[in-house]
């Protein structure tokens, strides 16, 4: 069973104001132009290095839910941390289209699971993926949506540790295709969670540059982010093994 060798704080996470969510890309007729957004669109190079290309930004469904929790600092601050993961979810989800291809539906997925992944903290670090996977699995009040809440809850789980594996009972229990869907969410979830390892909101953009062998995410920050770029080394390895290209991260400063 592959690990991430994850080596998260020893302490619960502090409480701090949330980042705003990433706004809903309204949608569009079919030939119309896109329009402007925050996020840039997937550069020129991965059409010329011949990956597929010119994929519009998907449109994101929206899972309708405000997480109900308790009035605790740790729920707090793990939502404030959850924000911040959404949001870069968010625009991985997008720079990244032509290679995982899927769309809104998954998108809104990703995005929830991002909000909800620390939440386990409640009950301590250890094994806090797997309490946050109970606790959405087991809430209604977190993710409303009967049928939503498992796939959420499930790619919550794999935020770290283990990658998901055919040996874990509801990983099995998918369909292929929803397995598929999930290893490759998974991937992006890691890679959101590491760009936020400091816990203070300093990745504010990113774009992706996609070539033949490798992928360079390219992020623009309030500081320096070291600790950020060396967490996303290490949390890159599910990425790399499910895409099959060699992942590298450059950070300019604001």
């Amino acid at each position: 069973m592959k690990k991430d060798n994850d080596a998260d704080k020893t302490t619960a996470p502090a409480a701090k104001s949330a980042p705003a969510a990433p706004k809903k890309q309204p949608s569009r007729a079919k030939g119309a132009a896109a329009p402007e957004t925050s996020v840039a669109t997937p550069t020129t190079e991965a059409e010329k290095d011949g990956d597929a290309a010119g994929t519009p930004p998907p449109v994101p469904v929206e899972i309708a839910y405000e997480p109900s929790l308790p009035d605790d600092p740790v729920y707090t601050g793990a939502l404030a941390h959850g924000r911040q993961v959404e949001r870069l979810a968010a625009a991985l989800f997008r720079e990244l289209a032509p290679l995982h291809r899927l769309d809104g539906v998954w998108e809104a997925r990703l995005c929830a699971a991002a909000r909800l992944h620390d939440i386990g903290w409640v009950e301590g670090r250890k094994k806090h993926h797997k309490t946050s996977m109970r606790l959405i699995e087991t809430d209604p009040a977190l993710v409303p949506d009967e049928a939503e809440r498992p796939l959420v809850a499930l790619l919550a789980r794999y935020h770290r540790r283990a990658w998901p594996s055919r040996r874990h009972r509801r990983f099995a229990a998918l369909s292929k295709e929803d397995r598929k869907c999930v290893l490759r969410l998974a991937a992006l979830l890691r890679l959101a969670d590491a760009l936020d390892y400091s816990r203070q909101g300093l990745v504010e953009s990113l774009s992706a540059r996609i070539g033949k062998k490798k992928v360079e995410l390219c992020l623009r920050s309030k500081a320096p982010c070291l600790e950020e770029m060396r967490r996303t080394g290490v949390k890159g390895d599910l990425f790399e093994a499910e895409f099959g290209k060699k992942l590298c991260c450059s950070c300019l400063p604001q």
